[in-house]
């Protein structure tokens, strides 16, 4: 069951219930005093192009190696060579933040939800369901976090939010 089901009427919304009325309750149970919250994680691109103009040995090697190629096929080679490894370095760059986050925040949670990116500048975004008497300690953690990656990646905070992410049951719409 989920948003943009219609019952029919108010009897079949009344049956759907009885005859999920355990499950329900149990669901309600589980999640009560529980939140979720959303925690986005953007790469910062500027800090992805200083990191890659002075710290790797092989991108530069290469960088000189297209300055002075030959030909322009030479060029263009190189040039498709470095591209791969730009998208290797930046692709472990943000697997390696990502994972970071994950690992920190996940302690401090009773479960993870990780969401589809969103753009090409999102990293992780990710749904953690929590204590709502610890939202104020996950929260100060994720400030933690930001401080300490400050100028390579950037967080987003949402919450807290119903933990609809974590809903555990499967309700059939009525036939």
């Amino acid at each position: 069951m989920g948003f943009g089901m219609i019952a029919a009427s108010e009897d079949e919304v009344r049956r759907l219930l009885k005859e999920n009325c355990e499950g329900l309750v149990d669901e309600l149970n589980r999640l009560a005093g529980k939140v979720e919250v959303e925690v986005k994680v953007f790469w910062d691109q500027e800090a992805v192009i200083k990191e890659l103009q002075g710290e790797n040995q092989e991108l530069t090697k290469l960088q000189s190696k297209i300055g002075a190629a030959l030909s322009c096929d030479e060029a263009q080679r190189l040039l498709i060579e470095a591209g791969k490894l730009v998208e290797r370095i930046v692709t472990d760059w943000k697997v390696r933040y990502a994972e970071q986050v994950c690992a920190i925040l996940g302690q401090l949670a009773l479960d993870t939800q990780l969401n589809k990116l969103i753009g090409i500048h999102n990293i992780l975004n990710a749904s953690f369901l929590i204590e709502k008497s610890r939202e104020c300690v996950f929260k100060e953690e994720t400030y933690k976090l930001d401080s300490k990656f400050q100028g390579k990646v950037n967080f987003k905070y949402v919450g807290p939010l119903p933990p609809y992410n974590f809903i555990k049951l499967n309700l059939e719409p009525m036939k």
